[in-house]
């Protein structure tokens, strides 16, 4: 348990030298964390979900109890989602994870890909298919409106392109169009 509130702390810190000089125990050997022994805090900072909505999460992605690889790895369906959203919100290579999970490479990426899959197998549809009673025209015309109203270029743009911030150069005319201020920077998002 020591060895573990210290890779917490070191992971706290977003100090990833620290965790990987704490962890000198052999590869597979190292305990890793309980999800359900976190608090609400560790959780925001290592996953991007509060405690309580990581397992709302699993049950509305009905990920099942037990996760079983092709292999015949399992762990719970917690933990399989909890790899993912580590995966997902900070960029780490699977050897960082492995001190954090104390599971090795092999186990982590066959576990993250499952995960992945089941989710993809089971909810594509939602990203492939937009006859969905939420999009009605009365529902895309209160979201355009709603967009609209918090100072949007158009009257009709009711979803946004969560894709990769692209920089450029600072364009003469029409800046504003194209400032990310997020970034601090002029950019375009495909």
């Amino acid at each position: 348990m020591a060895e573990n509130l210290k890779v917490l702390a070191a992971l706290e810190d977003s100090n990833e030298l620290l965790l990987l000089s704490l962890c000198k125990e052999e590869k597979g050997n190292f305990p890793g964390i309980e999800v359900e022994k976190l608090t609400n805090e560790q959780c925001r900072s290592f996953f991007r979900f509060d405690k309580d909505d990581i397992e709302i999460l699993r049950r509305a992605l009905r990920i099942p109890e037990k996760v079983v690889c092709s292999n015949r790895t399992t762990t719970r369906g917690i933990d399989g989602l909890c790899m993912v959203l580590r995966r997902l919100a900070y960029p780490c290579r699977l050897e960082d994870l492995e001190y954090i999970f104390g599971r090795s490479k092999t186990e982590l990426s066959l576990i993250i890909n499952e995960v992945l899959d089941y989710i993809h197998d089971n909810h594509c549809h939602l990203l492939s298919d937009f006859n969905m009673s939420w999009l009605s025209q009365e529902s895309l015309e209160r979201f355009a409106g709603a967009v609209f109203d918090r100072d949007g270029p158009l009257d009709s743009c009711w979803g946004f392109i969560d894709g990769t911030v692209r920089p450029i150069c600072r364009p003469q005319e029409n800046q504003r169009l194209v400032f990310n201020g997020h970034k601090r920077s002029h950019a375009l998002k495909f």
